[in-house]
């Protein structure tokens, strides 16, 4: 819960000033524990006049810095018309940005589809012949044999 100012001001004054804080922050609808808090930092940092809380919200990591916007708003006064690919295209050619894993671009590449059709063409062709395809995970290998199977 978030308090205003005054309220913590309030609270503040009385316990430096010796009166009863409990009573006021009660008073005042703040819980005690929020209360005590502010005062503890209101002692160890000397200061009864500043607010005892932390800033909230900011600015949060970005991959794009101040120097990319820059450039980039050079390539748009240059070229009004530029798409968005080509200002990726640009960015990386310059700075060289890591692209991150939630880009699934390199995904769609026509190389990667034409890999995955060809698997899937094999895969259709061996069942056609009449194999029987095993499906395994990476993730789950074991060398126990399961529940009630005789290891050979």
């Amino acid at each position: 819960m978030l308090y205003d100012d005054a309220t913590v001001r309030r609270v503040l004054r009385a316990a430096h000033e010796g009166q009863d804080w409990c009573d006021v922050a009660l008073k005042n609808d703040v819980k005690l524990r929020t209360a005590y808090r502010w005062i503890n930092a209101a002692e160890d940092s000397g200061n009864w006049e500043a607010l005892p809380r932390k800033p909230r919200g900011g600015k949060r990591h970005s991959k794009i810095q101040d120097e990319h916007v820059d450039y980039l708003v050079g390539l748009i006064d240059d070229n009004c018309y530029i798409t968005l690919d080509e200002m990726v295209d640009a960015l990386e050619a310059r700075f060289a940005l890591k692209q991150t894993h939630r880009d699934n671009n390199y995904r769609n590449l026509e190389e990667n589809k034409i890999l995955r059709r060809d698997y899937v063409v094999e895969l259709i062709a061996q069942k056609a012949a009449g194999k029987k395809i095993f499906y395994g995970s990476e993730l789950s290998t074991t060398t126990q044999p399961a529940k009630g199977q005789i290891s050979t």
